[in-house]
C-alpha cells in the first residue's frame, strides 16, 4: 500500500518542491496521547518519492479548528528516519523526540523528499507513544 501526494504542482513548478506540506490529520479513537516518537515505512516502488523531512504538530481543538494552521501546536522538526533508503515497503529509522502533552488530534506534514520527483509517497506512518 502507498499514499501518494502530488500536493499543488503545477507543470510550471520544480519538481523539487513538488509535494513539500502535503500530509493529513488524524484523531485517535483512544482520546488524547502523548506521542514521542514517529516511524516510517517506505513506499513500494520510487525511492526517489521518499519524505527526508517532516513535521508533527498536536492539537486539543475540535472540528474546523482542525482545518485551520492557527490550532496546531509544533510537536517535532526534523529527519523522518529515512536519510539512508532502508529499502522498499520498510520501515525507516525510529525518531524519537521529547513531548510531555497530551493531544487529541495530530497533523503530519512531509517537508522535502530524497529528490526531484514530482512527488512524496510512504506506505504507512506510527505515530508511537513510549
Amino acid at each position: 500500500t502507498k499514499y501518494l501526494s502530488f500536493g499543488d504542482c503545477p507543470s510550471s513548478s520544480s519538481p523539487s518542491t513538488c509535494a513539500s506540506g502535503t500530509g493529513f490529520h488524524l484523531t485517535p479513537l483512544i482520546g488524547p496521547t502523548t506521542v514521542r516518537a514517529v516511524q516510517i515505512q517506505t513506499a513500494v516502488d520510487v525511492p526517489q518519492r521518499d519524505p527526508l523531512t517532516m513535521t508533527l504538530e498536536g492539537s486539543n481543538q475540535t472540528g474546523s479548528a482542525l482545518f485551520s494552521g492557527s490550532s496546531w501546536i509544533l510537536i517535532y522538526s526534523g529527519l523522518t528516519g529515512l536519510t539512508m533508503d532502508p529499502g522498499r515497503s520498510t520501515f525507516g529509522v525510529k525518531q524519537i523526540f521529547s513531548n510531555s502533552i497530551a493531544y487529541t488530534s495530530y497533523r503530519v506534514l512531509m517537508t522535502s523528499k530524497r529528490n526531484t520527483s514530482n512527488s512524496i509517497q510512504y506506505a504507512e506512518i506510527e505515530l508511537l507513544i513510549m
